[in-house]
């Protein structure tokens, strides 16, 4: 599943300005809050295993962490 993306603006130099979307990073203070935050899935996975699927046969393989 991927997303698309819709110009909002016709502005050339706006334009160029949202393109620049790597020059930013997490101040590490900020980043190591972010990091206490607890992480949960959604979705388990179950509707991507079966005997026979080529990449994923069990969750194990799905996940590399914790289920």
């Amino acid at each position: 599943m991927g997303h698309s993306i819709l110009p909002k603006s016709w502005n050339e130099a706006r334009m160029k300005e949202n393109l620049d979307v790597l020059g930013w990073s997490i101040p590490q203070e900020l980043f190591a809050r972010l990091s206490e935050f607890e992480q949960e899935k959604m979705l388990k996975g179950d509707e991507y295993i079966h005997e026979t699927f080529v990449v994923y046969k069990t969750l194990e393989d799905l996940w590399d962490d914790d289920l």
